[in-house]
């Protein structure tokens, strides 16, 4: 972190300068600190099975609206795995 990148909500933005055409290009990959375990209703909780899918809904949305690289994307889809599983959310 620093210089160029900045961790803002739950993304990382880092500016990277094109040597060829001196533009500033921006991307962005997800932030998650390294707090984050992944849990969020229990699945056996009487809340409302749209809210138990709610952190998972969010995160597809996050990933396929946000211009990542196809490795973000790749490790992005095993977290939202991983965040289904651990909260009991499989098919």
């Amino acid at each position: 972190m620093g210089g160029h990148e900045l961790n803002f909500l739950d993304l990382t933005l880092t500016l990277q300068l094109d040597p060829t055409t001196q533009n500033v290009r921006a991307s962005f990959t997800i932030y998650q600190k390294d707090t984050y375990i992944g849990v969020s209703i229990a699945h056996d909780s009487t809340h409302p099975p749209s809210h138990k899918m709610a952190l998972v809904n969010h995160a597809i949305h996050r990933l396929l609206h946000l211009p990542l690289s196809t490795k973000d994307v790749e490790t992005e889809s095993r977290i939202i795995q991983h965040i289904a599983d651990r909260n009991g959310l499989r098919a």
